[in-house]
């Protein structure tokens, strides 16, 4: 009699126990597939992201090869300019005097386009990225690209307050000069040549030396830190690209 009574027992805790395991396994199994949607798609935002900075500092490399690429030129001209005034004559045959005066008057600033690192800065959603290298080299990358810009302030301070000023004084005309600016549009009809005596006297006053050794200064500490920013750009596309291929393998 107690073997038949304590049988049916059995089966009812044995069902019961079954039954709550069932439960559990369904309740971590739901927990685990939304943990799993969870990642997947934060793993798809993190693509998006990564692609949307990829494409941002894609241009900013461009923008910076670029703004290099005048930074130099603007550096020959002077160049040539600061021998003339050493020697108190034009010398160059490769570019002539209102070309070297662009170069020396022209005061220009790069604007980079930030927008999808500062918006995932300032939304937090910069910690959607797993790659640690990559978050620490976009966290840094507006106190690199501040040093140009730092640099870049300067040397337009310095254009409008010593030699915008110096050109006025000389009676250089400045329609050449400053058709090269963007956004300008001068008739190049005049030249510092047509007028020989304030060429000459512009060649040899000892202050036209003096403020094209502090442009040449300001530019080549301008170019210092402009390779530095396109290393560190170079830096955060080459970390993106490993970023990519993680995801790509998961």
């Amino acid at each position: 009699m107690l073997e038949e009574r304590s049988d049916p027992d059995l089966k009812r805790w044995g069902f019961l126990f079954t039954e709550a395991v069932l439960i559990v396994a369904s309740i971590l199994l739901a927990f685990a597939l939304d943990s799993w949607w969870d990642e997947r798609k934060e793993r798809v935002v993190e693509a998006e992201i990564l692609h949307g900075l990829e494409e941002e500092f894609l241009l900013n490399r461009s923008k910076l090869d670029y703004r290099m690429g005048r930074h130099w030129e603007d550096l020959e001209g002077m160049a040539a300019l600061l021998a003339a005034a050493n020697r108190g004559r034009w010398v160059s045959s490769e570019i002539t005097v209102d070309e070297a005066i662009a170069n020396l008057s022209s005061p220009p600033t790069t604007d980079l386009g930030n927008g999808v690192l500062n918006a995932l800065i300032s939304s937090g959603r910069i910690e959607l990225l797993g790659n640690r290298e990559l978050r620490a080299r976009l966290a840094a990358w507006e106190g690199v690209f501040g040093e140009v810009r730092d640099d870049e302030e300067m040397s337009r301070d310095f254009v409008f307050d010593r030699v915008i000023p110096f050109l006025v004084q000389h009676g250089v005309p400045v329609s050449k000069a400053m058709s090269a600016w963007p956004g300008t549009d001068f008739e190049q009809d005049r030249s510092i040549a047509d007028y020989p005596d304030r060429y000459s006297r512009f060649l040899q006053d000892p202050q036209l030396a003096v403020i094209l050794e502090a442009r040449i200064g300001f530019k080549m500490h301008t170019t210092g830190d402009y390779q530095a920013a396109m290393q560190a750009v170079d830096e955060i596309l080459a970390e993106i690209d490993r970023s990519e291929a993680e995801l790509g393998q998961d």
